[in-house]
């Protein structure tokens, strides 16, 4: 076989290797899921945060599945951006409703002017804890908890080895579009690698309170994009490490649009790369995948090339691996959440016929998205705009109010 078939294939078959590993990982990662949990009364005394700009589409879901939660010793303090903010009304009327005593609703006063409103929101909440406080865990307005989901997380930093822990979500869209699939598939490939980088989310996550505590921990946070990123890194600065709680898999059932998904992952990995210092294994990893993926079909279109066939073998054993992480992880949300009572949706036939067509699109636009990342020099979220640089790292040069721009009930706020 000629050098060069040589050098593509044991090139792939090395990435093969190295997404073996991953999916290895997160196999283990998710079979300590099922671990029994300890009595009521060992878990230390918690404080719940959620930070709200705008009515999210299932936050009246969140809220409710919050306020349920089984956690023994648990405060919750609700922090809404302002008071003209269209969460404010419903987040009232859901309180009024449950009349659940162990919850404060607080209006952000000052906004921080180099982080963002999520981060001063968070800050807020935490500016006086209280003094038996060992935990501080928070949510996102999508983020739809079952029951025991803040048990697992206090149980992932029972060690105390472990500075941080999180779970992650797991998107099933209820309609059958291409953008949600895709963003689907994007996420089944998206959690194995976070896992195996140790990069944590923040949309169902927890710290200890100590951290909270320390004047040097909030003067970071609040020169921070965003507080998993910067959490994670500074937790591994100090000796510790960060930890996915597996059990804490949450099912979001929003559905989006092409463009907004291309937005939103070029989001996620722009907070990666600012604010976490495991960028540069990600970013390596993310490449180096992508550009083969991409740049390897050239040859698969080559049939009369002499090592054509053994190529192509390995192209699809590449695919294949990757791909595998997807019913992997499908089926354990469903173990997860079937264990918990609740049930996730079937994939319908709609969706499946779109699989095909949606398999190389993650690819593709996670290529271009983890590119665009070094050229972004401002961005709008949630009607916020932000500027980078090196000193500041990060300042809001524009806060516009927030509306629901979509029309439906289950399209994502972005």
């Amino acid at each position: 076989m000629p050098l060069p078939g040589l050098i593509l294939i044991g090139w792939m078959i090395l990435l093969s290797l190295v997404q073996i590993i991953m999916l290895s990982k997160y196999v283990r990662t998710l079979r300590q899921a099922f671990a029994p949990l300890p009595p009521d009364g060992q878990y230390p005394p918690m404080l719940a945060i959620l930070c709200l700009r705008g009515a999210d589409p299932f936050l009246r879901e969140c809220l409710v599945r919050l306020l349920a939660s089984d956690y023994p010793q648990l405060r919750i303090r609700i922090v809404v951006d302002s008071e003209t903010d269209p969460a404010l009304r419903q987040v009232k009327q859901i309180l009024d409703e449950l009349q659940s005593p162990n919850v404060e609703l607080m209006i952000l006063k000052d906004r921080l002017p180099h982080c963002s409103g999520k981060v001063s929101g968070l800050l807020a909440a935490t500016e006086s804890l209280p003094d038996d406080c060992e935990i501080v865990a928070w949510i996102d307005g999508d983020s739809m908890l079952h029951r025991s989901a803040l048990k697992e997380l206090a149980e992932g930093l029972r060690d105390p080895s472990v500075g941080a822990v999180s779970g992650n979500r797991w998107y099933l869209p209820p309609d059958a579009t291409l953008s949600g699939v895709t963003r689907m598939l994007w996420n089944g490939f998206a959690v194995p690698a976070m896992n195996l980088f140790g990069l944590l989310w923040g949309g169902c996550m927890a710290a200890r309170a100590s951290d909270f505590r320390n004047p040097q921990f909030r003067h970071v946070l609040a020169n921070s994009f965003i507080e998993d990123s910067t959490i994670s890194t500074w937790v591994r600065s100090s000796g510790r490490s960060t930890r996915f709680v597996a059990s804490a898999m949450l099912l979001n059932r929003e559905s989006i649009s092409l463009g907004d998904y291309y937005r939103f992952a070029t989001r996620q990995l722009f907070t990666v790369r600012i604010d976490n210092s495991r960028w540069r294994w990600l970013a390596l990893h993310m490449l180096t995948l992508n550009m083969t993926i991409l740049f390897t079909l050239l040859p698969m279109a080559m049939p009369s090339l002499y090592w054509w066939r053994e190529f192509t073998a390995m192209y699809f054993v590449l695919m294949g691996i990757s791909l595998l992480a997807i019913p992997i992880g499908h089926q354990h949300v469903k173990k997860v959440l079937a264990a918990r009572g609740e049930q996730v949706p079937r994939i319908s036939l709609a969706q499946w016929i779109l699989f095909p067509m949606a398999t190389l699109l993650p690819n593709q636009l996670n290529l271009l998205s983890t590119l665009n990342t070094y050229f972004i020099r401002k961005l709008t979220w949630r009607g916020i705009t932000y500027r980078f640089g090196s000193n500041p790292k990060c300042t809001i040069v524009d806060v516009q109010p927030v509306t629901m721009k979509h029309k439906t009930a289950t399209h994502s706020v972005v």
